[in-house]
């Protein structure tokens, strides 16, 4: 099979393969026709369009002649494991995490691309000539349903611990505020106040293209400076109890 590119968007959760199908999104806009690589494992796999399935791979069971590898997930590749199965004659690293990353990993690559306006990138200044500002790789499937006055808890990993649950609940309690508590990946959130548990690349920038009123408590990550990414923003929390007082705050 040969096609213009070749996206490696395996990953351990959904996100380099949600940020995978914007870029193929772009990239079919310039008339280029490829697909994308995934370990099949990830929870947006049952959120696909129907246009967005028929590009998703979870094997390569036939060898693919590529022009471009766009890759999408670590320098050294998927644990450890660069894409096999295909060839190609360009290789492009799309750069999200701002950890761990050296210039010297770039080497293998022929150009990288920050997912970033250049304004506003994550990224140190000069951090490497093969450096590209290519804008947020951000399409949002997250509808936002905020008629009424609700709180509504983004938590799909489940790192909020029972005391800041219990906590939260209690007063949004005491404010006569329904709560609804989202503990697995969804594409509809009702609620006029938000709390995501996690400030990850996809939802993070998501909620903030779609103007909600978030606030995000972010979670030590190895590769993700989720606490730089709302010290950026100024629209993180740190503590539970901060939370709720931004929420009393919110309806005095």
């Amino acid at each position: 099979m040969t096609v213009d590119f070749v996206i490696d968007g395996r990953g351990g959760g959904s996100g380099h393969l949600v940020r995978s199908l914007n870029l193929y999104k772009v990239l079919r806009q310039s008339g280029q026709k490829g697909l994308i690589f995934a370990t099949g494992k990830e929870p947006i796999l049952e959120f696909l369009t129907e246009d967005e399935r028929p590009v998703v791979s979870t094997s390569l069971d036939r060898p693919v002649q590529a022009d471009t590898l766009y890759q999408d997930t670590f320098a050294e590749g998927f644990k450890g494991k660069p894409l096999s199965g295909a060839s190609f004659n360009k290789r492009v690293l799309v750069a999200r995490y701002n950890r761990k990353l050296v210039p010297h990993d770039l080497v293998r690559f022929d150009e990288v691309l920050q997912p970033y306006p250049s304004n506003q990138s994550e990224w140190p200044k000069h951090f490497s000539d093969k450096m590209k500002a290519v804008g947020f790789l951000v399409s949002p499937r997250i509808r936002l349903l905020a008629e009424k006055r609700m709180l509504a808890i983004l938590d799909p990993m489940k790192a909020l611990k029972s005391k800041g649950r219990y906590k939260i609940l209690q007063t949004a309690k005491a404010l006569s505020m329904p709560v609804k508590l989202y503990d697995k990946m969804t594409t509809e959130i009702e609620g006029s106040h938000i709390l995501s548990v996690g400030a990850g690349y996809n939802c993070f920038y998501e909620l903030i293209q779609l103007g909600a009123n978030a606030r995000f408590l972010p979670i030590p990550k190895r590769y993700d400076d989720q606490f730089r990414r709302v010290e950026m923003y100024n629209n993180g929390v740190k503590t539970h109890d901060e939370f709720c007082q931004w929420l009393e705050t919110e309806q005095k």
